[in-house]
């Protein structure tokens, strides 16, 4: 079993897959390249829907896919890329936007400036106050982020960290990315793909520069998520 956690699959409700055509060619890469398992994990900002009206319109999304789903063989699973923004908090449970309904659950930092005993702050904050695990997703996109005193303060505040494929093929990241995964500061890997051409799903980046026993061994790690209660 080969897991990708975080993806923009489903057609039309963000920024990811334009239509159900591009979706299924995503799921067809993906499956080519071993992955047996999918998370859909649209964008979700709590200052612009509710989680209701959220996972309402994931539903009608992946409906629209649902067939090629099945045939593929591809087993789906459920999520949210969610936004940590204040208004978050507003929520009395986080459920809908966990993966499956369980425990763990994609947190976007902002890209608006917010100082990182903020993001630390709020991060206790999804552990406390709602028993989630979260999993801090593309650290690597956030420059003052991407380091070892940031990413050990986020693992202190129970939070799992999850970076893209694609910085495997970053030449100016890749090798701390590397360092950072043999220091246990980076726990699994996703293609947060979006579409076929210039953001498509390809772990070879990733195996090629990581290796095939550790790119096995950090794609694994995504086995968590059948393992939440």
């Amino acid at each position: 079993m080969k897991i990708d956690i975080h993806t923009h699959i489903l057609p039309a409700i963000d920024d990811g897959a334009k239509n159900e055509k591009e979706s299924i060619a995503m799921l067809e890469m993906l499956k080519k390249q071993g992955i047996t398992d999918v998370c859909f994990t649209p964008h979700f900002d709590p200052r612009t829907r509710s989680k209701e009206a959220f996972a309402a319109k994931r539903r009608e999304a992946y409906n629209r896919i649902k067939e090629a789903v099945l045939q593929s063989g591809i087993t789906p699973h459920f999520g949210a890329e969610v936004k940590l923004y204040p208004n978050l908090f507003n929520n009395e449970s986080l459920e809908l936007l966990c993966i499956d309904g369980k425990k763990h659950i994609l947190i976007e930092m902002p890209f608006e400036p917010i100082s990182e005993n903020a993001v630390i702050d709020r991060l206790y904050k999804l552990c406390a106050d709602y028993s989630v695990i979260p999993i801090l997703v593309h650290p690597e996109r956030y420059k003052k982020f991407f380091n070892e005193n940031f990413l050990c303060e986020a693992c202190n505040a129970g939070c799992l960290v999850q970076v893209d494929n694609e910085v495997f093929g970053n030449i100016f990241l890749r090798g701390k990315a590397k360092r950072f995964v043999e220091d246990g500061l980076v726990h699994l890997i996703a293609s947060d793909c979006h579409n076929t051409s210039d953001r498509r799903p390809n772990f070879d980046v990733a195996k090629k520069f990581l290796g095939e026993e550790l790119f096995e061994e950090i794609i694994q790690n995504s086995m968590i998520i059948n393992e939440a209660p």
